[in-house]
């Protein structure tokens, strides 16, 4: 599992957001056939503003309870 969360992105997450997280996902093709997972949440100006990027092996039960734990994690 790959996880990206750049200081801006925390920053702006705690500073701004709303109570809605959601989560987009986008099967890679090539060598390399993996997830990639973006985070969102909502803006106070109903935007949409990412906080984090995951990419995993694939999408099951225990690779989004560590995507929840991440998210978690940044707050």
């Amino acid at each position: 599992m790959v996880y990206i969360c750049f200081k801006a992105m925390k920053e702006g997450f705690i500073n701004g957001y709303r109570s809605f997280i959601g989560i987009d996902d986008c099967h890679l093709k090539g060598p390399f056939r993996r997830v990639f997972l973006s985070v969102m949440v909502l803006n106070n100006n109903n935007g949409l503003f990412s906080i984090a990027y995951i990419i995993v092996e694939c999408e099951n039960k225990e690779t989004l309870t560590m995507v929840s734990i991440c998210i978690l994690w940044i707050h």
